[in-house]
Parts: structure tokens; sequence; C-alpha cells
């Protein structure tokens, strides 16, 4: 359950990682 939460959450995070690197690369 706990190993299943952790993925949940860094599959999420890897999705806002992406998102911002293009929101960065949009404003330079």
């Amino acid at each position: 359950m706990v190993l299943f939460c952790v993925r949940k959450f860094y599959s999420l995070f890897l999705i806002f990682a992406k998102a911002f690197v293009q929101f960065c690369e949009t404003l330079i």
C-alpha cells in the first residue's frame, strides 16, 4: 500500500516537473 502511494506521488511529481520545465522554456 505504501509503495503504491509512493509510486502515485512520484508520477504526479514527474508530470509537475515536466510542466514546470515547459513553462520555464516559454519564458526564456
